[in-house]
């Protein structure tokens, strides 16, 4: 008597749980239609998948349009990929937390929420191309479990790291995903404190950290408790790269090829505090924007002046580029003060700065 009890007691248990949550997303072609609150699920049933916020504008349907025949190309070369799309009104959450103020923009996730922003103009030639590269890059990453490895660390000229106990193995595969992100930076991991190479021996911390040879040479932070997943990819997109680029021909070609949303200062050597402040901005909006110092007399420099329709002699003019279908709109950037530079950024991404005028014709495919 008392075991059929129990097995009624079991039975009215499992009948009064909540069934299992199952969602039917809409699809419209290839996209899946997503709402802002539903977007983290969709993430965990389709860890691979490029995220677009658009809005009503005929440039992001045509961008919309675009990238169908892109996923059909990764599709032909056997790269498995979802596609999903967000409308800008129904994404509030996800403009504020990704930094998002131009649209379409195109978030790719590999897996474990690991991502990355496409930040150049959503070209089909752009969008298939990085999608290549980060879809079909290599994940294997280092331990560093002797001191020959951890002196192998330390002669990387980008490498990323993470410190973690034994206990917490799942972030291998995390660690794995972010290696996808980005060939050229190369990530190691250790269990042991004693290996550390940024000497934060406390055993019971986890420790993550970025060698690089550029600006300061390595970041890192050491914490018990405060490093989850969301803190380390934070921490690796702010200094994957540095804040602010030097202009050369090479970057010139990228810029111009790819069309990549640019800030330039055009720097006056004599008045370093403004250079000071530029790269002060630059850590603040470097996920929306490349920024750029160039020196105005360089062969690289004098050509984007004319994209940036600067015609006076000479530095300490600054500009944002906004590349389109096939010209370039530039936009003013006050420069007396860090006030002044933030102030263009924040009417910038508002729609509310005055546009100098439309650039230089520049062949496109949209």
């Amino acid at each position: 008597m008392k075991a059929a009890l129990i097995v009624l007691l079991l039975a009215v248990s499992a009948l009064s749980q909540d069934p299992p949550v199952v969602y039917d997303w809409i699809q419209e072609g290839s996209y899946f239609k997503l709402y802002s609150m539903y977007l983290e699920d969709f993430i965990r049933e389709h860890p691979k998948t490029l995220v677009v916020i658009y809005d009503s504008s005929p440039h992001s349907q045509a961008v919309l349009d675009e990238i169908e025949s892109v996923h059909d190309k990764l599709a032909q070369k056997g790269i498995k990929l979802s596609l999903a799309k967000l409308f800008h009104g129904d994404a509030e959450r996800h403009i504020i937390t990704w930094n998002v103020h131009h649209f379409p923009h195109l978030r790719l996730f590999v897996g474990e929420d690991v991502y990355i922003d496409l930040n150049m103009y959503p070209s089909s030639d752009n969008v298939f191309n990085e999608l290549t590269r980060v879809l079909a890059a290599e994940d294997t990453i280092t331990e560093i479990a002797t001191p020959e490895d951890k002196a192998a660390f330390l002669k990387e000229p980008v490498a990323f790291y993470l410190r973690f106990p034994e206990a917490k193995r799942e972030l291998i595969y995390f660690l794995e995903k972010i290696q996808q992100l980005d060939s050229k930076i190369k990530v190691y991991y250790t269990h042991k404190p004693e290996l550390d190479p940024f000497k934060a021996v406390k055993p019971e911390d986890m420790v993550v950290g970025i060698r690089r040879n550029f600006d300061d040479p390595t970041k890192f932070i050491s914490s018990e408790s405060r490093l989850d997943r969301n803190a380390i990819l934070s921490f690796y997109h702010a200094y994957r790269q540095p804040d602010v680029h030097s202009l050369d021909e090479d970057l010139l070609y990228a810029i111009l090829s790819k069309k990549i949303r640019t800030v330039v200062f055009f720097e006056d050597e004599e008045r370093p505090e403004r250079v000071a402040n530029f790269k002060r901005l630059a850590f603040q909006y470097k996920n929306e924007f490349m920024f750029v110092i160039a020196k105005p007399n360089s062969p690289a420099g004098s050509e984007l002046r004319e994209f940036a329709r600067v015609d006076t002699e000479g530095g300490d003019v600054a500009r944002i580029l906004v590349f389109r279908e096939k010209d370039v709109l530039t936009y003013p950037v006050g420069i007396t003060s860090f006030g002044d530079m933030d102030h263009a950024l924040t009417l910038f991404n508002k729609g509310a700065l005055e546009q100098i005028s439309d650039g230089p014709f520049i062949d496109g495919e949209l």
